[in-house]
């Protein structure tokens, strides 16, 4: 009966690194910009990019780094403000 995935660690039984599938994307995968703004630590850019970067309706990242993020929150925020002069 094969165990499902995950369930090894559970179990105590060995695992076969070689035999598990990664899927992590290398830092090649990211946008030059992205890196770059975190100084090239890919886990920082990793989790932003992958969590945090707003997407169009087809799923590509329109955001490459984090002051474009807080500049569209700041948008949306001040978008409920009644006066123009309150929304700027």
């Amino acid at each position: 009966m094969a165990l499902p995935p995950g369930d090894f660690a559970r179990r105590g039984e060995p695992v076969d690194a070689d035999a598990i599938s990664t899927t992590t994307p290398t830092a090649t995968d990211l946008p030059h910009e992205t890196l770059g703004f975190f100084h090239g630590d890919d886990l920082r850019a990793r989790v932003f990019y992958d969590k945090y970067a707003l997407r169009n309706v087809d799923g590509h990242v329109v955001e490459t780094t984090p002051p474009q993020m807080w500049t569209r929150i700041a948008r949306e925020l001040a978008s409920v403000e009644v006066t123009p002069a309150k929304r700027a």
